[in-house]
């Protein structure tokens, strides 16, 4: 472990008091009233990642700057299927993966503005069934990856295709806690998937329906689902795609699993949809997302070390990692930044904001490479301007001598997390994908 870190929470949200969330407008994180030329930035922008492109041979990515609210710039490349060598355009639906749980985040949000529920809600409240820590488990530990459940094996039955939802949730209730629920972040997708059946309780709607009327209607976002028959209907979609040593193929066929945890990554999109709701992360439909909502959704609630163990060499250049309701939330050379990944099999996607800029980026590929995030940190520090970080190589990880505390930007903590041993789950112990 590169650093220790506590944690302190509680049944109200917490408070970030650091100078990066003032800079970056305390009420939800977006700035109305600055508006960023980066019009000067694309040219070279657009050659590196052409270039990058090209040099992974992927098959294809589709990409969207936002600023001010509205979509500046889209690049298509490739094709959404190589056998069919179909273009790949603002319209093409991707599965999302992981992307999914800000959209989750979204909804669950927007019902709590509309007093269908609270987030400091207990889950038994909406699932009487669902026994796991009945007086302490809330929707808000679900959305926060603070539920206590450790994910280790969960990830390989979704993957399975062999449990539906039910049967999911059911081996959820029989696992034991590595810590009570509030007391340590564990990114969890089985976990994150009960708010579909939260949602479903108190819309009395299904969860597709439920996000249509909640979120992709009102937001624009035509061509979002979130099931493999949504999928299916579309038919410009990009197919995912597989590495070999000839090059890349088209699989063919799509991960089903994870529709059965549609809220972590289940939820299908195109370009044009996830540049619309990036927009209103931004702070451009407040009529919707209000910036009392965006706050509390984008507050950083817990310390999430994930993203340093993924690869350490982070440490170098991030002085925080932290989570808030289906979004990562960065301290990055003093900014705050706030994006997300997903993956899920022959897909990897990522979407980022600057909210002191007003500048964000989402970019989808179907195919499983690094281009995402390097696309998007190389926009990051153009628009920053900050030097000296090559996304495309890793930099020697950071070792620091004996145990650290992170203090950061966004929240300082203390002390040690008290934790149980680790619970047998499976017998499935390997390191699982997180994003």
């Amino acid at each position: 472990m590169f650093f220790v870190l506590g944690f302190f929470f509680s049944s109200l949200f917490l408070e970030i008091q650091a100078s990066v969330i003032s800079a970056s407008e305390g009420s939800g994180g977006a700035q109305k009233d600055v508006s960023v030329d980066i019009s000067y930035l694309l040219p070279e922008f657009e050659e590196k990642i052409i270039d990058l492109a090209d040099k992974k041979g992927i098959p294809g990515f589709a990409l969207g700057v936002i600023s001010g609210g509205k979509t500046v710039y889209t690049k298509c490349y490739g094709a959404r299927s190589l056998e069919t060598r179909a273009p790949i355009t603002p319209s093409t639906v991707f599965q999302l993966g992981s992307l999914s749980k800000t959209i989750a985040g979204t909804l669950m949000g927007i019902l709590h503005q509309k007093g269908l529920l609270k987030l400091s809600d207990k889950v038994t409240k909406h699932l009487p069934y669902f026994d796991y820590e009945p007086e302490i488990l809330t929707l808000q530990h679900v959305l926060t990856h603070t539920s206590g459940i450790p994910r280790f094996g969960f990830n390989a039955l979704i993957e399975a295709e062999t449990m539906d939802q039910s049967a999911l949730f059911g081996r959820l209730q029989k696992a034991e806690g590595k810590c009570v629920p509030g007391k340590c972040y564990d990114y969890h997708n089985v976990v994150y998937g009960l708010s579909a059946p939260i949602a479903e309780a108190v819309t009395r709607q299904s969860y597709e329906d439920a996000l249509r009327t909640y979120v992709f209607t009102p937001l624009h976002m035509p061509t979002a689902s979130a099931s493999f028959d949504g999928l299916m209907s579309q038919e410009n979609r990009a197919s995912p795609h597989q590495k070999t040593k000839n090059g890349y193929i088209t699989c063919k066929t799509y991960r089903k699993g994870y529709y059965e945890v549609a809220p972590a990554g289940g939820i299908n999109a195109s370009l044009n949809d996830m540049c619309a709701f990036l927009a209103a992360h931004m702070g451009h439909s407040p009529n919707i997302l209000s910036q009392t909502l965006l706050k509390t959704l984008h507050t950083a609630y817990t310390p999430a070390k994930d993203i340093f163990e993924k690869n350490p060499a982070n440490l170098k250049r991030f002085k925080g990692s932290f989570y808030g309701i289906g979004w990562r939330i960065l301290d990055y050379e003093g900014e705050k930044i706030l994006f997300h990944a997903g993956w899920v099999k022959g897909f990897i996607n990522i979407m980022a904001f600057i909210p002191s800029k007003n500048v964000g980026i989402v970019v989808l590929q179907n195919a499983e490479t690094s281009f995402p995030w390097i696309s998007a940190m190389t926009f990051v520090d153009a628009v920053l301007g900050t030097k000296g970080h090559a996304w495309d190589t890793k930099p020697v990880a950071y070792k620091p001598k004996g145990k650290s505390k992170s203090k950061g930007h966004f929240i300082k903590t203390k002390g040690k997390t008290k934790i149980s041993k680790k619970p047998k789950l499976t017998k499935n112990k390997k390191v699982e994908k997180k994003v």
